[in-house]
């Protein structure tokens, strides 16, 4: 009788765990096609390192959802942390405005004697269904000597087109470029 308890309350387990649906991992879109990356035409540009706001620092797709409420979708992941993934899409976007230009992701081997870097710190980044989405970013171009050549900020607005989770991380995605056109920006000239 003992091992038909547990023979069923085993199968009861396994049978409500199958059922589990999938877990989908996302990353942020950046250009299509190869950015031209020949020798670099000026300073190579080094990005990062780039923080985003805490309450984003979660493996979860968020969307604020009112003032105050912030909605996590447990079922909609980032394939890395929001950080890398912001570098990463940071990156691509200005190697495909700048090209010529040997952009970097944060730490790299590039002497720091030759490299510009930028900073990010990006302090809101809210992405609403239904809604308008905001950034709102602060960078500092920095020289090999580590003195800040530019300081900026920057802003942008997107709205998601549509309601699903693909909708927010294209959002997500659009904010990031906005972002990276005005760092282009600052460094042409550099």
């Amino acid at each position: 009788m003992r091992h038909t308890a547990f023979a069923f309350a085993l199968a009861l387990l396994l049978g409500a765990c199958g059922g589990s649906p999938p877990v989908h991992y996302h990353a942020l879109p950046t250009p299509d096609g190869e950015a031209g990356r020949p020798a670099a035409l000026g300073a190579p540009v080094v990005v990062g390192p780039v923080r985003v706001p805490a309450f984003l620092s979660r493996p979860y797709i968020a969307w604020r959802a009112g003032d105050s409420r912030l909605d996590y979708d447990e079922l909609h992941r980032w394939g890395s942390s929001l950080e890398a993934e912001v570098l990463r899409a940071l990156v691509e976007h200005l190697a495909h405005r700048l090209p010529g230009r040997g952009v970097l992701a944060w730490p790299t081997q590039v002497p720091a004697e030759r490299a510009l870097r930028v900073a990010v710190d990006i302090d809101r980044l809210d992405v609403v269904r239904g809604g308008t989405s905001r950034l709102r970013a602060h960078f500092v171009v920095r020289g090999p000597d580590e003195k800040p050549l530019r300081v900026g900020a920057a802003t942008a607005e997107a709205t998601v087109a549509g309601g699903g989770p693909g909708a927010v991380v294209a959002t997500y995605g659009a904010l990031i470029e906005a972002l990276a056109g005005d760092i282009a920006g600052q460094l042409e000239g550099l």
